[in-house]
C-alpha cells in the first residue's frame, strides 16, 4: 500500500484484527470517525451560516427593491436557499454525533456519512443549475434591459463574475465527489475485512 490513507486502512485493519468484536471500538477506528464527524460537523456550520446569509442579504432585497424583476429574481435565490438548508437539515439529521460501541457499528456509521455527504454532493449540482438558471437571466436583466448598450467593462464583470464562480463550484463539487468515492472505497473494504474476519 502506497498512499498515506492506504497506510491508514492497514492500521484499522490491524486494529480490529487485535480486538474483540463485542469489545469497544479500537482507538484507531474512533480516531476516525471523530475526525469524520468534526469535518460533517463544520460543513454543516458553513452551510448554516453561507446560506443564513445569502438569506438574509436575499430577503432584504425582495423586501426593500422596487424592481418586480429584482424581487423575483432574489426572491427565487432565496427559495432555493431555503431548500438547500432544508435539504440539509434533512439529511445530516441523526448522524453528526458520534456512536459508541462495537467496531462494526464505528464503521457502519461512517458508511452512513459518506452515503449522506454523496447525497450532499449531488444535490450540490441541482443547486448550482438552479442558481445558474436565475443568475443568466438576471445578469442579462441589468444588462441588456436599458435602451443603451451596458458598459464592455460591465458586461465582462457580470459575465466573468458569473463564469468564475461557477468554475469554482465546479471545481469544488468535482473534488468532494471523487474524495467521497476515495472514502466510500475504503470503508467499503475495512468492511468487508471486519466481515470475512467475524466469519472466519
Amino acid at each position: 500500500m502506497t498512499t498515506a490513507r492506504d497506510r491508514e486502512m492497514q492500521q484499522w485493519m490491524d486494529a480490529w484484527h487485535a480486538s474483540d468484536e463485542a469489545s469497544a471500538a479500537p482507538e484507531a477506528i474512533r480516531r476516525h470517525v471523530g475526525r469524520r464527524r468534526l469535518l460533517f460537523a463544520f460543513w454543516v456550520g458553513c452551510e448554516i451560516v453561507v446560506c443564513g446569509g445569502m438569506l438574509s442579504f436575499l430577503l432584504h432585497r425582495v423586501l426593500t427593491h422596487p424592481d418586480p424583476v429584482e424581487k423575483l429574481a432574489m426572491g427565487l435565490l432565496a427559495l432555493i436557499t431555503v431548500s438547500a438548508l432544508a435539504f440539509s437539515w434533512w439529511n445530516w439529521r441523526g448522524v453528526i454525533l458520534t456512536g459508541t460501541g462495537a467496531t462494526s457499528a464505528y464503521i457502519a456509521l461512517s458508511v452512513e456519512r459518506t452515503r449522506r455527504f454523496r447525497r450532499a454532493v449531488y444535490v450540490g449540482w441541482a443547486i448550482l443549475a438552479a442558481e445558474v438558471a436565475v443568475f443568466v437571466p438576471w445578469i442579462s436583466y441589468r444588462l441588456y434591459a436599458g435602451p443603451d448598450a451596458p458598459p464592455a467593462g460591465a458586461e465582462r464583470f457580470g459575465w466573468g463574475l458569473l463564469a468564475g464562480i461557477t468554475a469554482a463550484a465546479v471545481v469544488l463539487l468535482s473534488g468532494l465527489h471523487m474524495w467521497t468515492r476515495r472514502e466510500a472505497r475504503i470503508l467499503d473494504e475495512l468492511r468487508r475485512e471486519l466481515d470475512e474476519g467475524v466469519r472466519s
